[in-house]
């Protein structure tokens, strides 16, 4: 199962999400990701490639949006959407694919300045996936 955070309701600050537990085979990225969002995951081995294997397969059914990522080590995500545009730290390792023709969605910065990028709305992130683990025996 996977949780999943829809849009609160109106009275409610449009930054709060409820969560909702949406089974793999359920999940529609097309459904999530509105027109011009940008979706964001963890770097190299916090990538949760399950995640983001899933929004590859169905990326070119969705409206044209945006991804981040700091660094990459899989190649989960391919290159050629032509509705996503990638925006990253660097082109360096799996990534470089992404800028082949150019760094014009590199971020020039150190990871340590992605929290402050992000809160301050200089780098927008809509949406995120996350790889946890389950739970234990105590919760």
């Amino acid at each position: 199962m996977f949780t999943v955070s829809e849009p609160a309701p109106p009275r409610h600050s449009s930054l709060l999400r409820t969560p909702v537990s949406i089974a793999p085979d359920a999940l529609d990225f097309c459904r999530l990701i509105g027109r011009g969002e940008t979706v964001g995951w963890a770097e190299a081995t916090a990538e949760p490639l399950f995640l983001t294997r899933l929004l590859d397969a169905q990326a070119e059914r969705c409206s044209p949006f945006r991804v981040f990522f700091p660094l990459t080590f899989s190649d989960s995500l391919a290159a050629g959407h032509p509705n996503v545009t990638v925006t990253a730290l660097g082109g360096a390792d799996a990534g470089r694919r992404f800028f082949a023709g150019g760094a014009d969605n590199v971020v020039p910065a150190n990871i340590s300045d992605v929290p402050g990028l992000v809160a301050s709305g200089r780098l927008p992130i809509d949406i995120v996936l996350l790889q946890v683990s389950g739970p234990d025996d105590a919760g």
